[in-house]
């Protein structure tokens, strides 16, 4: 009888080993999914990062800086009078 429950906690101790090694295996692959995402995310970020600026985003930009300026200088042609 005593053979048997040697056996059995041999068994047992092989179960808990088993688990323990899964939970390890679910841990490193949670880390691993999201580094494999951000690893992804990063490179395509560069070379979005890295492309040229449309011409018509820049023309854009300059009607707004022009825009700008003279609604500036004409607060500023009010403040004066």
């Amino acid at each position: 009888m005593s053979g048997a429950t040697m056996e059995e906690s041999d068994v047992e101790k092989d179960v808990r080993e088993a688990g323990a090694a899964e939970k390890k295996q679910e841990s490193e692959m949670s880390f691993a999914l999201p580094n494999a995402i951000g690893d992804r995310l990063k490179a395509y970020y560069d070379d979005v990062a890295s492309a040229p600026v449309p011409d018509r985003f820049l023309s854009l930009l300059e009607q707004l800086d022009r825009a700008e300026e003279k609604k500036k200088q004409k607060s500023d042609g009010e403040e004066v009078e």
